[in-house]
């Protein structure tokens, strides 16, 4: 009978320690869900990306810019190409404008 209740107990245990690790696991899933949505915030009022926000780039993308690309990024693959190729044109211009005034 003795061996049955510690049989029982070890069970009941080993249930409690996976029962604890689920719990641990969805509460780290919670907490990283409100990081991120903390984080998305606040570069949302700063104006800057998440990856600015978090050092991993040191590029300051404007947000009209972005948004901008992200406009291009919803045309077909005929019309991205256009667009691409004139600002291509239009850069190419410019930096020769300026290689040329200087």
């Amino acid at each position: 009978m003795s061996e049955v209740h510690i049989c029982l107990n070890k069970s009941k245990n080993q249930d409690h320690k996976r029962q604890q690790k689920q719990n641990s696991n969805i509460a780290d899933n919670i907490f990283h869900d409100i990081l991120i949505e903390v984080a998305s915030k606040m570069a949302e009022q700063l104006d800057v990306s998440l990856d600015f926000l978090v050092g991993k780039t040191d590029v300051l993308i404007d947000s009209k810019v972005l948004n901008r690309i992200i406009e291009i990024q919803k045309l077909s693959a005929d019309e991205q190409k256009t667009v691409f190729s004139l600002l291509d044109a239009f850069l190419r211009d410019t930096k020769t404008s300026q290689a040329y005034a200087s």
